[in-house]
C-alpha cells in the first residue's frame, strides 16, 4: 500500500481497516460464485512502520524522543492466502515470490501457464483446459 510510504502510522491504519472491509464485501461474493480469490502484496510496507535499532529491536527515536517512521518497504514475507471452500487443487509447499502468482492464476482459470513462466504454486486435482 502506497500509504506506508508515508510514515503516516494513522493512514496505515486506516487503509489496512479499509482492506479489512473491503474484504469482507467481497467474500461473501466469491462465496456465491463458488470463486476463488487469491490475496497477496507485491512488498511489505505497512507491516513495520517504524525503524527498528537493530541491537535492542525496539523501534529507533528521534532527538525528541518520538518513534522514527519507516517508509521504505520491509523485507518481511509477504503473506499469500488462497480463499476457496472446495478447492480442486493443492497448495505445493515451497519459496515463492511475485513472479509466481501469474501462473498460478492461470491454474486456477484450467490453464496450464507457459513453461518460460515461474512455476506455479498449486498442482491441479481435476482435469484441466
Amino acid at each position: 500500500d502506497m500509504v506506508g510510504h508515508t510514515g503516516s502510522f494513522q493512514a496505515a491504519v486506516i487503509a489496512i481497516e479499509t482492506l479489512d472491509i473491503s474484504l469482507a464485501r467481497l467474500l461473501p461474493v466469491i462465496d456465491a460464485a463458488r470463486g476463488v480469490g487469491l490475496i497477496t502484496a507485491d512488498h511489505g510496507n505497512a507491516d513495520e512502520m517504524f525503524e527498528i535499532d537493530k541491537k535492542t529491536g525496539e523501534p529507533k527515536k528521534d532527538a525528541e524522543g518520538k518513534p522514527v517512521a519507516k517508509t521504505s518497504h520491509t523485507l518481511n514475507p509477504v503473506p499469500c492466502i488462497f480463499y476457496d471452500n472446495d478447492p480442486d487443487y493443492s497448495v505445493v509447499a515451497g519459496e515463492y515470490g511475485l513472479a509466481n502468482v501469474a501462473a498460478t492464476v492461470v491454474n486456477l482459470l484450467g490453464y496450464e501457464a507457459p513453461e518460460m513462466w515461474e512455476r506455479s504454486m498449486i498442482s491441479m486435482n481435476g482435469p484441466q483446459k
